[in-house]
């Protein structure tokens, strides 16, 4: 993990979610991977039958988190996106409920297990910690489960993920 106080950019942050995912869905690397264009695009050549991509929605500045500022303390409140994407199976009348809530192989569980890994990160503790983040990741919105397309058995579902963490850009942070 980065190491409170040292300077971090948007890829620190997208490894960061990467290995917790990778970790709490228990994928394997080539699975879970960084991804900046649109979820429908990844489904023409699937890597498997269950993989998770992360990607930068936005990354907005958090203003006068740091008095005097500068290019050495800029703050951002990242969003990110991790979106699970999941084939899922059908009878003859196009239900999936089974698949969807499968135990151990379902839908449903592989998103708690993502929600679950990213409101996982530690808080830096008051004596100088042990996180890049400015306060523990967590959900930045609402987990939208998107409609299964019958004719190609994908099931996707977004959760949103928000993480602030300290740039520098002044030349000094190591970028």
């Amino acid at each position: 993990m980065i190491a409170f106080g040292q300077s971090a950019w948007v890829t620190d942050v997208l490894g960061a979610i990467e290995s917790l995912v990778r970790a709490g869905a228990a994928l394997p690397r080539e699975y879970v991977f960084a991804y900046l264009g649109e979820p429908d695009d990844l489904l023409a050549h699937p890597p498997g039958d269950k993989f998770v991509a992360v990607g930068v929605e936005s990354l907005p500045p958090i203003d006068g988190l740091v008095a005097g500022g500068g290019s050495a303390q800029t703050a951002f409140d990242g969003r990110f996106r991790v979106d699970v994407f999941c084939r899922l199976g059908s009878d003859q009348q196009f239900r999936d409920a089974r698949l969807l809530r499968d135990a151990s192989n379902g839908m449903g569980r592989l998103v708690k297990s993502v929600i679950a890994a990213v409101q996982v990160q530690p808080v830096p503790d008051p004596t100088g910690a042990t996180s890049v983040l400015i306060e523990p990741m967590r959900l930045g919105g609402a987990v939208v489960f998107n409609p299964r397309k019958p004719a190609t058995g994908w099931a996707w579902a977004r959760v949103p993920v928000s993480a602030k963490f300290r740039t520098d850009f002044s030349g000094n942070g190591g970028l």
